[in-house]
């Protein structure tokens, strides 16, 4: 007689969760994905980019040692200024504030002097280059700082040894670019505020 008040037991049930319970302890862990790669820092103003092609475009077939550009605003000032290193060439970045100055590169011989004091200038190198701004100035108008970036340094690169602001009065920026050996050069604007000048190893 089967006693009552006590429900049956469903050994269905049971053997379900049996066959769970086993299958949940055996399964092997699912390893979570590595993280993805946090991205490579960018290089400073210093750095050689080996593995960059550069900023510029094309480089003149024969062996250029100057280089003029006209005006495109009557008065700009100077809001940045870089040295970066790439496989081929080493450039000098220069960033305005607005539009582009006339600008005339030219390669020349030392002494060099200060502008306008006159007096010398002694800057590192075995071959120079003279970069010339008219219309230009690390000042705004009313003689307010607007490059406040350094005005003589060296940055470790192959080609660049030197950079030395020479000059700047009445709207006339003066740069001397000492390298460490014999150069070509090749210049080229970009978005309406930048010049790019590049120093390549002569032939």
């Amino acid at each position: 007689m089967a006693l009552r008040g006590r429900p049956a037991t469903s050994w269905g049930g049971i053997l379900v969760a049996l066959a769970f319970g086993v299958a949940a302890c055996s399964a092997t862990p699912t390893a979570s994905p590595p993280p993805a790669p946090s991205p490579a820092p960018t290089g400073t103003s210093s750095a050689t980019a080996t593995g960059s092609p550069g900023p510029i475009s094309s480089l003149p077939a024969g062996c250029d040692t100057d280089a003029h550009g006209s005006a495109t605003a009557p008065r700009v000032s100077i809001a940045d200024l870089a040295a970066q290193g790439y496989a081929d060439y080493d450039v000098l970045i220069f960033d305005f504030d607005r539009g582009l100055p006339e600008y005339t590169i030219s390669h020349v011989e030392p002494p060099f002097t200060s502008d306008p004091s006159g007096k010398p200038l002694t800057v590192a190198g075995a071959s120079f280059f003279s970069i010339v701004f008219h219309g230009a100035s690390i000042v705004d108008e009313e003689f307010q700082p607007v490059y406040e970036g350094p005005t003589d340094f060296q940055p470790s690169l192959q080609r660049i040894q030197q950079v030395v602001l020479s000059g700047d009065f009445e709207a006339v920026s003066s740069w001397i670019v000492g390298l460490h050996g014999p150069a070509c050069l090749a210049a080229q604007t970009f978005s309406g505020k930048r010049l790019v000048v590049a120093f390549l190893d002569a032939p």
